[in-house]
């Protein structure tokens, strides 16, 4: 796949924007925002040391090069999927659906109340006909 000046990449997002290059036809996103794929987690970057760099911006006397260090998303996937995890944050669930969750409102289900496929047409059919002059 081609990178072009469409493209962009940002803390572990992939971004292919709304307008880009596609087999040299600019192509439009149906996304308005364009389309963003997460890649990763970012966690660090390298540093290149500059006596240059002011004492009182950083301390450090370095730079960022721009240079990150990212945890690909399927290993995070990986991680989150495991049973410990998936069985806790069940766990967890229950506890916030018993404590904090809204009851759903609902109505009881009545055989005589139901509104059948026969009343939807005959009701469809009253509304759909021409009215009669002078009614």
């Amino acid at each position: 796949m081609q990178v072009n000046r469409w493209t962009k990449r940002i803390s572990g997002f992939f971004h292919l924007g709304a307008i880009r290059l596609v087999k040299g036809q600019l192509a439009r996103s149906p996304i308005p925002e364009g389309t963003f794929y997460l890649l990763g987690l970012m966690f660090g970057h390298f540093d290149e040391k500059d006596d240059l760099v002011d004492d009182a911006v950083g301390g450090s006397n370095s730079i960022n090069v721009g240079i990150g260090i990212v945890v690909p998303v399927g290993r995070i996937l990986e991680m989150v999927s495991q049973d410990q995890i998936a069985t806790r944050e069940r766990q967890a669930e229950k506890v916030l659906r018993e404590k904090r969750m809204p009851t759903m409102d609902s109505v009881e289900q009545q055989d005589e109340l139901a509104f059948t496929k026969e009343d939807f047409e005959t009701a469809l059919k009253k509304v759909s006909r021409k009215p009669e002059p002078g009614k």
